[in-house]
This record gives C-alpha cells, sequence and structure tokens, in this order.
C-alpha cells in the first residue's frame, strides 16, 4: 500500500472518529443507571487520572486493570461526559480491532481462509450488533479478542512488529475480564517466546530486539497501575483475584455444567437462539447437535493446524495452534466460575467459536477451489475482506444512531435520578454540605449508582459505605468527617419535602427512590 493511500485512508478514518463524536454530542444526557452508570463512574475517575482499578466483581474484588477505561475515556470527554461517548469509544475500539483483523489476514491468511475468516467475523458482529457499542466490561474484550489471536499469529510466524500489539491486546482483554486472563497470557507467552526464537521467516535481529525492547515498554506502561494498586493497597487487588481463585478452595463448576455452557458458546455464531449477553443467568439451549459441532471444531481446528504444518502454511498453523489452546483454556476457566453461570461470564467464548467455524470452512472448500486455481484471486479476495469490514463498520453506526436516538427516550429510573440529583445539588449548596455520606439499600443500588455518578459529574464528592467500596472504589472512602450521612433506599410513602438541618429529608419523585438525611 502506498503512502498516499495510507494517508487517505487514515484521514478517513479520523474524519469517521470525528463524526461519530459529535452524533453523540448531539444526543440527549440521560442519566444512566446499574452497571452502566458505574462504568461511567470510572470513566469519569479515568479521564480525570484517578483511577486504579478494573471492573468491579460481584465477588468483591476487581478485574484485574483499568485500561478499558482509559480507551474509553477521551471519547466520553470528546462527546460531551455524555454516555453515548462511552458508546464512540467502544465502537471505535471494535473496529480498530476489527481492522487489525482485517490487515492481517489480507496479508499473511491465504485467499480462502481470509474469506473465511471476513465472512465469519461479518456474520458474528451482524448477529451481536449491540456489543460492537457497549461499553460494558463483559463486551468490550470480545472483538479485541478475536483480533488477539489472529496478530499474536502474524507474530509468531514472522512479524516481529506485531508482538508490541499483542502486548497491548492481551493487556486490554486481561485486564477488561478476568475469564481472559489465562488465555491472553498464553497467547502472549507463546508469541514472546516465538519471537524471541526468531521463529517463522527469521526477521532480523536487530527488529527482533526492537519489537522486544516495545512490548516490554508497552507492558509496563499498561500494567503500571494495576502494579502501583497492588503495591498500594491492604491487601491489593492482585492478591484479592489470587486468594480468591488459588488460595481460598472453591467448589466451581461441576464439569457438566461448564460444558454445556463452553458448547453453547462455542456454536454461538450458527446456533439458534444465540443471544448477545444482559446479565441473566445462563440457560443451556436442547440442541442436540450442539455438542457434536463442538467436538467437531475441536476436530477440525486440530485438523487445520496438522495440514497446515504439512503444506508449510505458518501463519494458517499458528491460528489453529492458538485456537486449539485457548478454547480449551475456555473450557477450563469455565470451570472455574464460582456459585451460578451468568451468561456474561462466558459470552466471550462465541468469539473463538467464531474463528474455530471459519477454519472449519477453510478445511471444506479448499479442496474444491484448488480444482479452480484461478478463484478467487488476492484481488478478490482483499476486496472482500474489506468489504465485510465496511459492512461491520456500517452495522455499529447503525447501532451509534440508535444508541444517539434512544438516549432521548427516558424512564422512570431516570427521571429520578435526574430529579433526586438535582434536589440535592441545591439542598448541598443551601446547608454548605461538602461530603455527605451516602447509604444505599441493597434493593435500590442501580438508582443510587446513577445519583452518585450525576452528582460525581457536578463536582459534588460523595462517601459511600465500607460495603460498597468494592463497586465504587476507595476513591469513595469514608473518612469520618462527613457531616450528613444520607440514605437512598426504595419504596418511599411520603411526599417530596424539604426540611431544615435535623429534619427528616424525603425526596419522592417516583415509588422507586427516596432520600432520607440525618445529622450524624
Amino acid at each position: 500500500m502506498t503512502m498516499a493511500r495510507r494517508s487517505a485512508l487514515a484521514g478517513g478514518a479520523v474524519l469517521g472518529v470525528i463524526g461519530l463524536i459529535l452524533l453523540a454530542r448531539g444526543a440527549a444526557d440521560v442519566p444512566t443507571l446499574g452497571d452502566i452508570a458505574v462504568i461511567e463512574s470510572y470513566t469519569w475517575m479515568a479521564a480525570k487520572g484517578q483511577l486504579l482499578y478494573g471492573p468491579y466483581s460481584r465477588f468483591q474484588w476487581h478485574h484485574p486493570g483499568p485500561l478499558a477505561f482509559f480507551c474509553l475515556a477521551p471519547f466520553y470527554v470528546l462527546a460531551g461526559a455524555k454516555p453515548a461517548g462511552l458508546s464512540v469509544g467502544a465502537l471505535v475500539l471494535n473496529l480498530t480491532a476489527l481492522a487489525l483483523a482485517t490487515a492481517v489476514i489480507v496479508r499473511r491468511a491465504g485467499n480462502i481462509l481470509a474469506m473465511a475468516i471476513a465472512l465469519s467475523i461479518g456474520w458474528y458482529a451482524w448477529r451481536v450488533a449491540p456489543v460492537l457499542t457497549s461499553a460494558w466490561n463483559p463486551h468490550v474484550p470480545v472483538f479485541p479478542l478475536i483480533a488477539l489471536i489472529i496478530v499474536a499469529a502474524d507474530a509468531m510466524t514472522g512479524t516481529a512488529m506485531s508482538l508490541p500489539v499483542v502486548a497491548i491486546l492481551a493487556s486490554l482483554v486481561a485486564q477488561t475480564h478476568i475469564a481472559l486472563l489465562p488465555s491472553a497470557l498464553a497467547i502472549g507467552i507463546v508469541s514472546f517466546a516465538a519471537v524471541l526464537a526468531g521463529s517463522g521467516t527469521q526477521p532480523p535481529s536487530a527488529l527482533r530486539k526492537r519489537s522486544l525492547i516495545l512490548t516490554v515498554i508497552a507492558l509496563l506502561l499498561l500494567w503500571a497501575l494495576p502494579v502501583a494498586e497492588e503495591i498500594a493497597g491492604r491487601p491489593g487487588n492482585i492478591t484479592q483475584i489470587w486468594t480468591f481463585f488459588v488460595s481460598t478452595p472453591h467448589r466451581g463448576q461441576r464439569f457438566a455444567n461448564a460444558l454445556y455452557a463452553w458448547e453453547d458458546m462455542l456454536t454461538g455464531l450458527v446456533r439458534p437462539g444465540f443471544d448477545v449477553a444482559r446479565g441473566l443467568r445462563f440457560r443451556q439451549r436442547s440442541i442436540p447437535w450442539v455438542e457434536s459441532l463442538a467436538i467437531l471444531e475441536m476436530v477440525g481446528v486440530a485438523a487445520t493446524g496438522v495440514l497446515a504444518l504439512g503444506a508449510r502454511r505458518r501463519f494458517e498453523a499458528a491460528l489453529a495452534g492458538l485456537l486449539l489452546t485457548v478454547s480449551l483454556l475456555a473450557l477450563w476457566s469455565a470451570t472455574r466460575i464460582e456459585e451460578t453461570i451468568f451468561d456474561h461470564e462466558v459470552f466471550w467464548i462465541s468469539a473463538l467459536g467464531t474463528l474455530n467455524i471459519a477454519l472449519l470452512v477453510t478445511l471444506v472448500v479448499r479442496p474444491l477451489s484448488e480444482r479452480a486455481r484461478s478463484w478467487p484471486t488476492p484481488g478478490i479476495s482483499a476486496a472482500a475482506c474489506w468489504t465485510l469490514f465496511a459492512i461491520c463498520a456500517a452495522v455499529g453506526i447503525g447501532e451509534m444512531r440508535s444508541v444517539v436516538a434512544n438516549a432521548s427516550n427516558t424512564t422512570d429510573g431516570s427521571d429520578a435520578v435526574s430529579a433526586v440529583a438535582t434536589d440535592l445539588r441545591a439542598y448541598f449548596d443551601r446547608e454548605h454540605i461538602a461530603r455527605p455520606l451516602i447509604r444505599i439499600d441493597q434493593d435500590a443500588w442501580p438508582l443510587a449508582a446513577g445519583v452518585i455518578v450525576r452528582l460525581q459529574k457536578e463536582g459534588v464528592p460523595v462517601a459511600v459505605e465500607d460495603d460498597w467500596l468494592p463497586m465504587f472504589t476507595p476513591a469513595f472512602a469514608s473518612t469520618g468527617r462527613e457531616e450528613v450521612a444520607l440514605a437512598i433506599t426504595g419504596k418511599p410513602q411520603h411526599v417530596r419535602t424539604v426540611g431544615k438541618p435535623g429534619d427528616v429529608v424525603v425526596i419522592d419523585h417516583d415509588p422507586l427512590l427516596f432520600v432520607h438525611r440525618q445529622t450524624r
């Protein structure tokens, strides 16, 4: 590709991002609730340079690191700190990952393999379209994981300068979702070892050295915050994760339950009823051929690897080896899930199935294509791959437009959050309250999270009780000097009133939320 064409593509990408940001700036600033409110809070802290933690877990620790929030933060800020800015950041991140994957398969994969991968990814993007604009941490690593595996195969087979990109992608998926940490670690170690050994086309030693140095620098920068938190914490988050999964005995899942979830996700691309994870309890589908297809995927991927090795198709062999390894690690990860399996804990496995099925298609189609040696040509293959990427981008832009349009559709919850946050801000100003302590009722936490992030964006510092620090981070820890305590709970029985200091204050905009003030 010529320099002029690269410059034109880069300019087009920049203009596209600017267009998305302007689109998001035109969206309504409707308050978020629940998990998305917490994600917005973390992104706000990342934009301020105040975040050390990854996404929170229901088991009272955080996922390994905050990298995803720092990726989202610039777009969130440029969009005017509106929730739609989170969707812009997620879409840009996902399209960047897909562009990297497409560039590699066009350059390294054979024509049939490249088209099969592009077609599978395009179909997958269409089936899980909301993921393209989702900032929820179970969704964020899905497309970067696809790119990670493809770029790692590239690094392992001669493109040494792909290794720093592997480090960045592996860090992103590992920090964002703990379930992907073993896979990211395995991919990173194998890629690093392959470049260190100079496998594949044997790049010059100076180039390998530069690649290794850049990779180490990238890892040091990307993991500096989790390491700093671990050193400062008592105990640190990494220690808490280690204690939970290693030091403390846990039952995990029965192998049969983990296997069912693994099979369902691995065959999601072609399975009826497959849907985007929504935080619901995982329910196995009663489809008899799912188990057979999952096993066929493993056998087919292994056979593809063996045949590719024999034919000296190094990239294809490396891709098959990585997919087989990570697919088996995904099954092991599923057995480590504590208590109930939720769909968002295993949804990422569907990305592996997407690439596995592409290799199966290649295994079947290649013998047929060899009879027609003139088709597909490299030009046709490249055009098809980039066309499918453009379709993915169009799907993502369509989702972004839906996000902006739906931002105007307020709910009872968002209305309550907006009204309560506004009244609280006025009340704090009138009574000169500098930093209140927020007490949160378990049933009302989604609304409370929305109120807290709204106050956070308006520059009102608040504290929460210790039980809620794993969700809101120690940045919200009580200092003991809070002047008042506010209880956010459910089902108020009083009308909206405002009292003097020492009185009970009930703010009731909806039967879902009220605030009770009492002096400490």
